[in-house]
């Protein structure tokens, strides 16, 4: 099954070549996410406690901002993929 799926993707060079692509992108993402948080987040005004700690909490979402970002375009390429299925269905 497996070697079916990767012939019907283009073959192991384009699989692979597809994956460390992604895998270079998330990982240039994250930085570039990264630092846009750490430069914007010295200007917010709050004490210097409560900034700490919500920074700190808020971290997270800029790290994974690539993967969330990916998720969300997937996401949205599914549903309107199932919904040309569903319309084309009901034709």
């Amino acid at each position: 099954m497996g070697s079916n799926w990767r012939d019907a993707h283009g073959g192991i060079f384009c699989t692979v070549l597809k994956s460390t692509v992604y895998m270079f992108g998330a990982l240039f993402g994250s930085y570039i996410f990264e630092y846009m948080y750490l430069f914007a987040w010295k200007r917010v005004p709050l004490p210097q406690p409560a900034k700490l700690v919500v920074g700190f909490e808020l971290f997270p979402f800029a790290a994974y901002a690539p993967v969330i970002l990916l998720w969300v375009i997937r996401g949205c390429a599914a549903a309107k993929c199932s919904a040309d299925v569903v319309t084309a269905g009901g034709k």
